[in-house]
């Protein structure tokens, strides 16, 4: 199991990269825009002290209509991807836990609403990088700092961005892949999920302390915070009837998921994270 779900979460890696490159080529696209425009500006000694704010946020648009919509047909076919990932895995998986099985297909409709949800967030984030810049640029003229400074702090600025664009991408996958894996077991009686944590660099306290147990389906959600990458794998009290080796990989994941978190350094105190108001309840923790 574990080598089945890497090789999905490495397939939908490889998914989020493009998604991520195309975005970041915008966001490069629409800041040399503004420095070009900016600079022209200043040249042409158009600011005045008193309009100066005003003039350099109506230079500073977070977004063009044009790139808003290609945002929205990027995070439409990644979520498609994803979810689509996410009912091939679940029904792989699934016929060690129930013997019968019914297809279910892409929800079209939640895909472009998840879609639509996902660019909101970058465009929010397009929206305080514009205003951001916009201080950085005042401050600076009526500083007056050297181009070079300006445009370093500006770039700044893009970095942040950029890194928040990536977590809403990652994040955004990751939720799609996992609602579609529950909506495939809710479809065909799978009540019951185990916690499959991915052991790397992002493996926290909270996700150490829920891999390996198992829930009622409505009971967890993942991702559990942002660049989560776990996934909730379908589990059955039949298992030990249909496929006895399913439950004893359920164990050796956990055990071998809080070693590699030990060898880490990560915190096991299985407190709360501080974007966690409450916690899941276990129906079996071994």
């Amino acid at each position: 199991m574990e080598d089945l779900i890497e090789s999905y979460n490495t397939a939908l890696k490889g998914q989020e990269n493009k998604t991520i490159d195309i975005v970041n080529r915008a966001l490069d696209a629409s800041f040399n825009r503004l420095l070009r425009r900016t600079y022209a500006q200043l040249r042409s000694g158009q600011f005045q002290t008193a309009e100066r704010n005003a003039r350099v946020l109506e230079l500073i648009p977070p977004l063009r209509p044009d790139q808003s919509d290609e945002y929205l047909v990027q995070f439409r076919r990644l979520l498609s991807r994803s979810t689509t990932f996410g009912l091939d895995l679940a029904a792989q998986l699934s016929t060690s836990v129930s013997p019968s099985q019914v297809a279910v297909t892409v929800p079209i409709e939640a895909v472009t609403a998840a879609a639509r949800q996902a660019r909101g967030y970058l465009e929010k984030h397009g929206r305080t990088f514009s205003t951001t810049a916009a201080e950085v640029l005042a401050q600076g003229i009526a500083e007056g700092r050297p181009t070079d400074l300006i445009t370093k702090d500006l770039r700044n600025r893009l970095k942040v961005t950029k890194n928040r664009a990536e977590v809403i991408v990652r994040t955004e996958s990751l939720r799609a892949h996992n609602e579609a894996s529950r909506n495939y077991y809710a479809q065909n009686g799978i009540e019951l999920v185990m916690y499959f944590a991915t052991s790397d660099d992002r493996t926290c306290n909270v996700c150490t302390a829920q891999a390996g147990n198992v829930f009622k389906r409505n009971a967890i959600t993942v991702p559990r915070h942002p660049r989560c990458r776990c996934y909730l794998a379908p589990y059955s009290d039949d298992v030990f009837d249909i496929d006895p080796e399913y439950d004893e990989m359920r164990k050796k994941h956990r055990q071998e998921v809080i070693s590699y978190a030990r060898g880490k350094g990560v915190d096991l105190s299985y407190g709360p994270a501080s974007f966690e108001t409450f916690g899941p309840n276990p129906t079996r923790e071994t």
